[in-house]
């Protein structure tokens, strides 16, 4: 993000339509894991630490296909 201070927001607007596309997944995802498991976001957090690492990000997936 910081590379894009200075910059006209209508060159960013692809960057910050990702970056709305990915907070949609994630919300998406937080919403079905509490339908699913039935814990809050904290517990969300703490189970989801990992979503740098592809493991965790294949598991995550898993809940949403559920």
């Amino acid at each position: 993000m910081q590379d894009l201070s200075g910059v006209e927001f209508s060159e960013n607007l692809e960057v910050f339509t990702r970056i709305e596309a990915l907070r949609h997944i994630i919300a998406r995802a937080v919403f079905l894991y509490r339908l699913n498991v039935g814990d809050d976001l904290e517990a969300f957090c703490r189970e989801y630490d990992h979503l740098h690492e592809a493991w965790e990000r294949r598991k995550l997936w898993s809940v949403m296909q559920k």
